[in-house]
């Protein structure tokens, strides 16, 4: 299945009768990311890439079993849920996560909220998409229906994502920040977003280690269902500075990358040659600036005319210009 990208929000199922769980559905701020959505149903409809969410608005809209590949869930749809090949339990839907594709829609499904009907205490949890299933048909007074289900195993049932709303999500990614990142001047160039449920790493760190450090931290985090790393690795530019260096034929010159400043060192034949090295670090995104007082110009010494003659021909060239001998 293709990587859908974008910006991500919820669509909340609110429930027609009396609302049996606590604090549902959340309260939609309209001014404030993510651009959350609550209506009565979705309809799901399988295509090439995944599955596509369209929110139906009210109650008016046919509830009912729709175009063959496409499903209409709404608050009182119950999902079974199968483990290790048995139907343990069953869930009710309290909406999906979605993608909106490049900002610009169509919405793809990539988490059910789910309340576990038995067995846990009902806090909504997100249970991916992949885990959705046909898990059989049925007559029913409108024809046969469709029963669906989430295959899920019990380790990843227990390691399903809780949800929480994104200010509180944030609150906890910056504790566990603090926690992953100890040096208090990287931790200060580390900032967070989050957008439903989706934590995104901005600022820089000298090393991939901070970064991998702080995804671990943040996957373990409550109610983050994904991370987003967009930092700017003073490592990773240091090589692409290199890279560029090198296909310029510039390789002799050394690299170092600190606070997004690219430090040129080493000898170049020409002035021409120096800011060529400057211009190609400058040109990499992410570097801010480029310190290059430590690169040198030092002349290629010219050659003798003799040095640039190979020996055999040097030694003709003697040859015909000897004096005749003297008769």
């Amino acid at each position: 299945m293709p990587t859908i990208t974008g910006p991500a929000r919820y669509v909340f199922l609110r429930s027609a009768s009396v609302e049996d769980v606590p604090n549902w559905p959340p309260v939609i701020k309209p001014f404030e990311a993510a651009n959350n959505q609550l209506c009565a149903a979705v309809r799901l409809t399988a295509e090439e890439v995944g599955w596509r969410v369209d929110a139906i608005a009210d109650d008016a809209g046919d509830m009912g079993e729709s175009d063959p590949g496409s499903f209409i869930l709404a608050r009182q749809t119950v999902l079974g849920l199968e483990q290790d090949g048995k139907s343990e339990s069953a869930c009710a839907l309290l909406g999906v996560r979605a993608i909106t594709v490049d900002g610009k829609g169509p919405d793809y499904a990539t988490h059910l909220l789910i309340s576990l009907l038995v067995g846990r205490p009902r806090a909504p949890l997100l249970a991916s998409i992949a885990a959705l299933v046909v898990a059989g048909y049925f007559e029913g007074r409108d024809g046969t229906q469709v029963a669906l289900a989430l295959r899920m195993s019990s380790e990843e049932l227990a390691s399903a994502p809780i949800y929480l709303p994104d200010e509180q999500i944030e609150t906890l990614a910056e504790r566990a920040l603090d926690q992953a990142v100890q040096t208090p001047r990287e931790r200060h160039d580390l900032l967070v977003e989050v957008e439903a449920g989706r934590v995104s790493l901005h600022g820089r760190a000298a090393l991939t280690s901070t970064g991998d450090a702080a995804r671990a931290e943040l996957e373990r985090t409550p109610g983050v269902v994904e991370v987003a790393d967009y930092i700017l690795y003073d490592e990773d530019l240091q090589n692409q500075v290199a890279e560029a260096l090198e296909k310029q034929g510039l390789g002799q010159i050394n690299v170092l990358v600190e606070h997004n400043l690219a430090v040129l060192d080493g000898e170049v034949p020409d002035r021409k040659t120096y800011w060529t090295a400057r211009d190609t670090a400058l040109k990499i995104p992410g570097v801010r600036g480029v310190v290059s007082h430590e690169l040198r110009v030092v002349p290629t010494p010219l050659k003798r005319t003799a040095d640039l003659i190979p020996p055999d021909e040097e030694a003709a060239l003697k040859s015909d210009l000897a004096p005749s001998p003297s008769h």
